[in-house]
């Protein structure tokens, strides 16, 4: 443990007669100066909180810029349903019974523990005061806001900072609600993250001087400001804001907090499930599956072309840091290929299954569809911003260099349909709120474009007109076409939420009472207990409307007759206001027992809403399922039986056209991989360089051998069932995923370190090559993942592979959007077809000692002594050139040969004297003609036989 020594303050106060002022003096004074202790044990596993950050943390993680520098830290993430059960480890809470700091975080308990320091203590040695002004949920959401990680940051004297408060009416507040403009000569003045690379620095300093939209937050005197700032070059204030602050953080020692964090808008989009059930049949499973399959034919295209930007792009956005954090990005973005390593083939093809079918066995799903994401604001921001964009009512303008869709200030408050405005009918949108949005032809021949958030809850969706000037959805097809505003029917949408549509409300979420979860009370880290108890008593309750709200709609096409609440009034308590959604909860378990209990037919893949799961182990969906109602004395058993649709309704057509998506693209990658090969330059650099063929053979023997032992020994970290508790078992499995790829990593790079620098590269490309030459099944291997993992030995990779020509370097380019838009260059090295390929050759030694002998001995009648030499020396010179008597390099004929009497023919190699060299195994047989030539290009001795990379000879 450290030295605590404490940390006070001690004020004195002087009269300055010539300034006419109080001066006050603030010194800071420790007792025992302050020695920090040793970190924690890296290899200690937590059971039931995961370490988010700590002081020791380094380059490459984030940075928590309120964090204390001159003392040890730790921050954790503790599972809030098991407190009790799982208390922290010494080394992680420095021995301290109160965290410092605690606040709620959805299910999570979040603690920070700073050595030897109270909540007291740390507010006062740094500064910064939080106060309990309505309930402790609020209270959590300012600290976590204030305290979370940023990458463009600093902490000014207040005054130095100037923050225009608008003076404006109610409506004023409502238009401007989460939105602000903020000068970019303040964004160019902040710090960034010293934890980032002097590169990715320098690339987010380029970001700062082109962004349109940042999210901010500002803590100073006098409270939190936060939202979504518009950029703006020639403001003459650094910020310009709404009067709405909030009280419950703040700073006490004259300084301001800025913390900023970049957003940015898509023009591409996934259905989730949520917003596919709720905006059935305008969306309908024909035409989901129609994008599925087109994107399903791009990405196929992509990989066999070589266009590597598209099928990244369809994974998801690349971005020059993803690069650094992804090798196989930088990879493909330096014009690499996946048809070169199988276990590349099927990690990027595994990344476009994953993205369809993320859990169907458990209802969930993500499909491909036109359309985009962009964040909502106001054209009264755009107008005060000096931006030339002007929305008519009932409009939205895309604009893709801020990423905001805009809108009409009167319609964000009220729609000329209705006495509602896009605020409300969004279920309560801000102006940092993210829309999915949709361009399409409707039936009257007019573009418009449906705007929704997600979650969201049936109707919760408006439809606008795009501006003239607004950025189309466009869709590109695998025949070459891109299409925009595709036909659609708006007729077919469900009617919108703030228009009749047969639901009865029943007001059951309850806010909470006056004095509870902390109101009125001084902020201590025990508050968090109250608050804690309130979250684990609304737990999965919200999740559990959505599922039957989902499951109701997509099976019967309608909204729910009855409803607990509205979903907006559920969301609050659960996130913002902490107030009880019990009945809630008891409502929604009434109604899926009651529409179950009716008979319904259920698609299967909506029956996990209801809460019906298939048998673990057979897959099979049970034919009763049991229920539990009533409490205590009144408790019992309900069996329901379980009806299921014939497979004809629209979502049985959707979940096995996914499933048959995703089986034919799983059979694709199976092939490709099969047919994954190296190009020849990677052959042809160590053709005369048998040690490091050797090397890398050592290197993936150290590899296989490492990620052996780290499986093995870290294996205790995964022992929550799945069905137990998923969100600790995926903390497992993140944790074992760390520790092994930590251990391998260590490993591997030492390895590489037993050698000299110059020789890295040429070890890795040998390591490349052995491996191919000992891949029996490419479909059962992934081997060369060893080369992919990050750090030096990916970079190593990439660089081994630039230096033989079959990589390009980077080039950076920034568009009107002032992203980071990644180019591919052409690599130099033009031959980039795999012109090697493997055989086995058989039976070398036993060759090499008959030689031409007449009457050749059998092979059990040569003494074991004289085989094992003969064996060796097979094992010598499979690295050794022919012209120092080895076998690279030696040219090989096929020819049929008969061995006894009887005996079918045998296709065998014969070298430039007419004598067998070996023979052909019959399972390759089918590869090979007579008369055809091959030269040896690397080989391997093992037993006597030669696992050999051939080229054939034109």
């Amino acid at each position: 443990m450290g030295s605590r020594g404490r940390r006070f303050r001690r004020r004195s106060y002087a009269l300055d007669l010539a300034a006419g002022a109080i001066i006050e003096t603030v010194e800071t004074l420790t007792e025992n100066p302050y020695k920090f202790p040793a970190p924690p044990n890296s290899n200690l596993i937590p059971r039931g909180y995961e370490v988010v950050g700590t002081v020791w943390d380094g380059e490459k993680t984030p940075y928590y810029p309120l964090m204390p520098t001159d003392r040890a830290w730790v921050l954790v993430s503790r599972d809030g349903d098991t407190l009790g059960d799982n208390p922290l480890d010494g080394s992680h809470n420095f021995g301290m019974e109160t965290p410092t700091l605690s606040w709620q975080n959805g299910s999570q308990r979040i603690e920070l523990y700073v050595d030897g320091m109270t909540h007291e203590d740390w507010m006062d040695a740094y500064g910064l005061e939080f106060r309990v002004t309505k309930n402790g949920f609020v209270t959590s959401k300012r600290m976590s806001r204030t305290l979370r990680d940023y990458r463009v940051f600093d902490r000014v004297p207040e005054d130095s900072l100037t923050v225009d408060v608008m003076e404006m009416d109610k409506t004023g507040e409502e238009i401007w609600d989460g939105a602000g403009l903020v000068s970019r000569d303040t964004l160019l003045r902040m710090q960034i993250s010293p934890n980032m690379t002097e590169a990715a620095q320098e690339r987010l300093r380029h970001e700062i001087a082109h962004i349109g939209r940042v999210e901010f937050t500002i803590v100073n005197g006098d409270g939190q400001f936060k939202g979504h700032g518009l950029v703006v070059d020639d403001l003459d204030v650094d910020f310009r804001l709404p009067p709405d602050i909030k009280k419950d953080a703040h700073t006490t020692d004259g300084t301001a907090f800025v913390g900023f964090n970049f957003v940015h808008g898509h023009d591409d989009m996934r259905l989730d499930v949520q917003s596919i059930m709720n905006l059935h049949p305008f969306l309908d499973a024909e035409g989901m599956l129609t994008h599925l399959e087109q994107e399903g034919a791009l990405f196929r295209e992509a990989i066999e072309t070589g266009k590597k930007a598209e099928a990244m792009a369809r994974l998801e956005r690349a971005t020059t840091e993803d690069l650094e954090a992804w090798p196989l990005r930088s990879f493909f973005a330096r014009g690499g290929e996946a048809a070169w390593f199988p276990g590349m083939v099927k990690e990027l093809v595994n990344g476009h299954i994953q993205r369809l079918e993320v859990g169907l066995e458990r209802g969930k799903l993500r499909v491909p569809y036109s359309g985009g994401r962009y964040y909502v604001m106001t054209q009264d921001v755009a107008t005060a911003a000096g931006l030339d964009i002007h929305v008519e009512p009932g409009q939205v303008h895309l604009d893709p260099k801020t990423g905001t869709a805009w809108v009409n200030s009167d319609d964000w408050l009220r729609l000329p349909d209705s006495d509602q405005g896009i605020k409300h009918i969004l279920g309560g949108a801000d102006q940092d709120d993210a829309l999915w949005v949709h361009g399409f032809t409707d039936h009257d021949g007019v573009r418009k474009v449906l705007a929704w958030r997600s979650p969201n809850n049936t109707g919760e969706y408006v439809m606008l007109q795009p501006t003239e000037g607004s950025q189309p959805m466009l869709w590109h097809t695998p025949d070459g076409e891109t299409t925009m505003y595709p036909p659609a029917d708006s007729r077919k949408l469900t009617p919108r939420i703030d228009r009749a549509n047969g639901t009865e409300y029943l007001s059951l979420a309850q806010e909470p009472a006056p004095g509870e979860l902390g109101q009125g009370q001084a902020y201590h880290p025990d508050l968090m207990k109250e608050v804690n108890a309130r979250t684990q008593e609304n737990s999965g309750i919200l999740g559990g409307y959505c599922n039957y709200t989902m499951g109701y709609k997509g099976t019967m096409g309608t909204t729910p007759p009855v409803l607990p609440d509205h979903l907006e009034n559920v969301i609050d308590n659960d996130v913002k206001l902490g107030g009880s959604n019990a009945q809630v909860g008891e409502k929604i378990s009434e109604l899926t027992l009651q529409f179950l209990q009716s008979g319904t037919p259920v698609p299967k893949f909506l029956l996990s809403r209801f809460g019906v799961y298939p048998d673990a182990t057979t897959g099979e969906i049970p034919a009763r399922k049991k229920f539990t109602v009533g409490e205590g004395e009144n408790q019992r058993s309900v069996w329901v039986d379980i009806r299921t649709t014939d497979g004809a309704h629209w979502v049985d057509r959707l979940s096995d056209g996914v499933r048959g998506s995703t089986d034919r693209m799983t059979a694709y990658r199976d092939e490709r991989m099969a047919a994954a090969k190296l190009p020849a330059p990677v052959h042809d650099s160590v053709a005369d360089d048998p040690e490091a063929v050797t090397l890398g053979a050592r290197f993936n023997s150290l590899y296989t051998q490492s990620l052996r032992e780290a499986r093995r020994q870290y294996a205790k970290v995964m022992q929550t069932r799945p069905q137990e508790n998923p969100r600790q078992r995926e903390a497992e499995r993140k944790r074992y995923n760390t520790l092994v790829l930590d251990y391998v990593r260590a490993k591997t790079e030492a390895f590489l370190d037993e050698n000299p620098d110059d020789r890295h590269t040429a070890i890795l490309r040998g390591a490349m090559v052995s491996r191919e030459l000992n891949a029996a099944d490419p479909k059962k291997t992934s081997s060369d993942s060893a080369f992919w993992q990050r750090g030096r030995v990916a970079e190593t990779s990439i660089r081994a592979l630039t230096e033989v020509g079959l990589l390009g370097e980077i080039r950076e380019e920034t568009s009107e959007r002032g992203t980071q838009l990644v180019r591919y260059p052409t690599p130099k090295q033009a031959q980039r077809q795999a012109t090697y390929e493997a055989v086995d050759i058989k039976q070398v030694w036993f060759n090499r000692h008959v030689g031409t002998t007449a009457n050749p001995p059998r092979m059990q009648d040569i003494d074991p002594a004289t085989q094992k030499q003969r064996k060796s020396e097979v094992r010598t010179l499979a690295t050794r050139s022919h012209e120092q008597g080895g076998f690279v390099g030696q040219r090989l004929t096929v020819e049929e040969r008969y061995f006894g009497t009887g005996a079918s023919a045998s296709l065998v190699f014969e070298d430039e004297r007419g004598n067998v060299f070996g023979v052909i195994p019959r399972n390759q047989r089918d590869h090979w003609f007579v008369g055809e030539q091959v030269v040896v290009r690397t080989a391997k001795g093992s037993d006597g036989n030669l696992k050999a990379m051939v080229e054939r000879v034109e």
